[in-house]
């Protein structure tokens, strides 16, 4: 028995290490390979200005909570700004998602609950994306999944009649204000999570003074915060709620499902399949822990801070245009954890063949979304060169044909542009950039474009706008006459014309 148990340690550990591995793998492979994209410039935009205030307050004004950006700003004081070392925070934070979850998970549960739950995190590709973005999800995700596991152990605490230590407390509110302060989308779980705490204290006839200190510290940090920025913005500044156009038509809960399971149903196909193939032993399992732990379920716990999450985002979906199933990247490591939990909890037999089937089935489908070319403006990609924007590659055409008689007009701030004229040529101020934000969406555009004609012979329009694209080929087809020579170049969600 010895024998076996240590075995199954060893296999346990060394398929844990391949995960981990593999995970690093994925996330530093081509890392700083791809153009930065308008999303990931914003991040850059936030997180390089001269000082640490003016960093702060260029963030404050967008209504961004500060976390991500600031820990941004003092990477790149000291590693530099190459496309490598502006994704690299978020790679750190995939990797600590990863093994968080293990440890965390372990702790809460067993083993091999961690290890099915480390193998889904590790291997997805929703978790690889945002570990490859320059933006707050990776770090967001971070923080709340160490919340949400310090939340389950405070609900076993008070499962067995224990004190509420005021570390345990700590932790969880200090967690819970990170991941707020990384994304506000982090208010909706921590206040669902209390209210569960609340709820199941009052039942178990607990004491929920200290719950209650920890709900007041969460919100009124927070909530103070947010309502002074958004008096700041109010104040001070003309737009406080930003143009944006939802730009995917589908379903919002398809979306949710799509970020889930890898815009692939056949791999949650399958895991019902295995789960249907064990469906009296499921139901058994089901009914156990709903009559007998009731609350103190994790089945029924962990289910609740999925659902509800989503049942305010897509209630909220019918009156925003904003809102981007990113948002709900918190509840994905969390469905991972359930996905294990059911798996590894329904019997305790036949672990070692769960836990090969899981990774096999995960390495699988992992391979198909890094591997199978899709098609992108008749050009194929696989995940490593697929490019959101190939603004790298068109600042890059710009550069190396433009000249002292030639004009660039951009449609955002020129240090959006700026980051990449840079890096091309240091003597950037030889360059005619002129900004105007509303180029195409202008009348008399014919007009305006045949009075650079006058001044410079050559005229580029160079939009990384990646809305509003019928008007802008509507507004292109009016200058024809004053530009018989115009050509698009052809640069992946990238609007570029020479006006030669």
């Amino acid at each position: 028995m010895e024998k076996k148990d240590h075995k199954s340690n060893k296999i346990h550990y060394i398929l844990l290490g391949i995960v981990l591995i593999i995970g690093i793998i994925i996330r530093i492979w081509g890392l700083g390979d791809k153009s930065l994209w308008i999303d990931e410039m914003y991040s850059y935009l936030f997180s390089s200005q001269k000082t640490f205030f003016s960093s702060f307050v260029y963030m404050f004004s967008d209504l961004s909570p500060p976390i991500y950006y600031l820990i941004l700003y003092l990477w790149l004081k000291l590693f530099g700004n190459s496309e490598f070392m502006i994704r690299f925070p978020s790679f750190f934070a995939g990797i600590a998602s990863v093994i968080a979850i293990y440890f965390l998970t372990k702790k809460n549960f067993n083993k091999q609950i961690a290890l099915g739950a480390t193998i889904l995190t590790g291997l997805s590709p929703v978790m690889l994306y945002y570990s490859q973005e320059a933006r707050p999800y990776s770090l967001f995700a971070l923080f709340s999944i160490v919340a949400v596991l310090f939340w389950v152990k405070i609900i076993n605490k008070i499962n067995n009649n224990e004190e509420l230590n005021s570390k345990t407390l700590l932790k969880y509110t200090l967690f819970s204000l990170l991941t707020i302060f990384t994304h506000y989308w982090g208010l909706i779980p921590a206040f669902f999570q209390i209210l569960y705490l609340l709820i199941f204290s009052l039942i178990k006839k607990g004491s929920v003074k200290p719950l209650f200190i920890v709900a007041i510290n969460i919100f009124y940090i927070s909530g103070f915060y947010l309502f002074f920025q958004y008096s700041f913005l109010k104040k001070y500044t003309a737009v406080v709620n930003p143009a944006y156009v939802r730009v995917n038509d589908l379903n919002p809960l398809m979306q949710i499902f799509n970020q889930i399971f890898y815009e692939n149903y056949v791999f949650l196909l399958i895991i019902i399949i295995f789960l249907l193939l064990n469906i009296k032993k499921i139901i058994a399992f089901i009914t156990n822990e709903i009559t007998v732990k009731k609350l103190a379920s994790p089945l029924i716990y962990l289910v609740y801070i999925i659902i509800l999450p989503v049942c305010v985002y897509l209630i909220l979906d019918k009156t925003s245009s904003f809102l981007h199933p990113r948002h709900l990247i918190f509840i994905v490591p969390v469905v991972y954890v359930l996905i294990s939990y059911i798996i590894f909890s329904f019997d305790n037999q036949k672990e070692l063949l769960k836990t090969g089937f899981l990774f096999g089935l995960s390495l699988v489908f992992l391979g198909i979304y890094l591997f199978v070319p899709q098609k992108i403006q008749n050009r194929a990609f696989i995940y490593y060169n697929k490019p959101k924007q190939e603004w790298k590659e068109a600042t890059c055409y710009v550069v190396d044909n433009t000249d002292n008689n030639s004009v660039i007009i951009i449609d955002r701030i020129e240090d959006f542009y700026n980051y990449y004229f840079k890096k091309y040529d240091k003597n950037i101020s030889k360059f005619n950039i002129i900004v105007d934000k509303q180029i195409f969406y202008k009348k008399g555009f014919n007009q305006k474009i045949s009075e650079y004609r006058k001044k410079y012979r050559k005229v580029y329009i160079f939009s990384t706008s990646m809305l509003g694209v019928e008007q802008i080929q509507d507004s292109i087809k009016t200058i024809k006459p004053s530009c018989p020579g115009l050509k698009q170049k052809k640069f992946v969600n990238i609007n570029l014309y020479e006006c030669d």
